[in-house]
């Protein structure tokens, strides 16, 4: 949970009527910054970040062995953002290249490398062409992951999952599908699970209004609040709180930049010699950030999510067509389609196929980026 949203305050108010002096730690998690909180003097949270990217250090000073605290007595919190690398380790350890690996790691690491190769985690698809980033660059640049989802990606998995006669389909992916960026390099099976951890497959409504699926996909290529619709007369279920939370938030800021490449690090105070990457400000102030980094710059939000059309007819308009889309979106699209008077349900909804969109990524992939690397 975030630190700041209503479940963890109306836990936090619940321990402080009960116990108005004792200490307070919490770790929230979900959006994907590091974050430091002072719920009170005696309250503070900490949220490390997204991926295992950060390895969050807290420490309490103060803190007594009996459970009695008054109102005298006084703590301290203090918070670390550690990047999670073996070169912050070594740092931290005090240990050399030579001392940092003991017995249990090594055995740990050959066990991990064995494993990745019976999971043929290590098989390449193909090698990426260039940088691509999910939200470091505006949409519709050549270097961002929606703007290959866009003109790439979604038209070819389209073309090869739709190619049906005389029908019409409309695909949409949501951006939040994609987690990670992409660096010019191989693409291994191992990089579509960080790309997309989820086990989203195409699902399809037949027979939707054409005009109804244009509208839907004009809206989700900017406007965020496609992820909020809700039908009036319905109170929010879980599925749409999921999705919600799963998404972009519109008021939601984050407080860090994110880091381009965390594989290294740098000790140099110097600027311009810095990498690109994390910068936090938060409760605890600006020097939370173990590894100085230079200013990234904003944060750049993707749209909401893209399209690609396949089968439209040389002349006019189709009345009918088919909406494709990742499964997750299902209660979004059911809830967009009945506010605008269609009747569609679940029963409404089937499954192109059992084929995660993953694989067709890879598939994509080995189709499409074909070289050395």
């Amino acid at each position: 949970m975030p630190l700041k949203e209503y479940e963890l305050q109306t836990i936090y108010q619940a321990i402080r009527s009960q116990n108005k002096d004792t200490p307070i730690q919490v770790f929230g998690s979900h959006t994907h910054i590091r974050n430091f909180v002072k719920y009170d003097s005696k309250a503070a949270g900490l949220q490390s970040g997204r991926y295992l990217e950060t390895i969050g250090w807290a420490s309490i000073n103060g803190v007594k062995n009996n459970s009695q605290f008054g109102a005298a007595d006084e703590v301290s919190f203090h918070r670390r953002y550690i990047d999670n690398n073996i070169l912050g380790f070594r740092y931290h350890t005090g240990l050399s290249a030579s001392e940092f690996p003991t017995e249990h790691g090594k055995n740990t690491t050959s066990y991990i490398t064995k494993v990745r190769h019976r999971l043929g985690l290590d098989q390449k698809y193909g090698c990426i062409p260039r940088d691509l980033y999910y939200s470091r660059s505006p949409f519709p640049g050549n270097d961002t992951i929606a703007a290959w989802m866009a003109y790439e990606l979604l038209p070819g998995i389209a073309k090869k999952q739709f190619n049906q006669p005389n029908v019409t389909t409309f695909f949409m992916v949501n951006c939040g599908f994609m987690r990670s960026n992409l660096y010019q390099g191989p693409f291994l099976h191992d990089t579509s699970f960080t790309l997309t951890p989820f086990q989203d497959k195409i699902a399809v409504i037949r027979k939707v209004p054409y005009k109804a699926a244009v509208d839907i996909s004009k809206r989700g290529l900017w406007d965020v609040s496609v992820f909020h619709e809700k039908l009036l007369s319905r109170s929010i279920s879980y599925e749409q709180t999921s999705l919600r939370s799963r998404n972009f938030e519109p008021n939601n800021t984050n407080r860090d930049q994110p880091s381009v490449d965390n594989k290294k690090i740098s000790t140099s105070t110097n600027s311009s010699t810095l990498l690109r990457g994390y910068i936090t400000t938060d409760d605890g102030g600006s020097d939370g950030d173990d590894t100085l980094y230079s200013h990234l710059g904003a944060v750049v939000k993707p749209p909401p999510f893209m399209t690609a059309v396949t089968g439209l007819p040389d002349d006019g308009e189709p009345e009918y067509v088919d909406l494709a889309f990742n499964s997750f979106l299902t209660s979004m699209m059911l809830i967009l389609l009945q506010n605008k008077g269609h009747d569609f349900d679940k029963s409404k909804v089937e499954y192109h196929s059992d084929e995660q969109i993953r694989d067709m990524i890879s598939m994509w992939v080995k189709d499409n980026w074909i070289g050395n690397c």
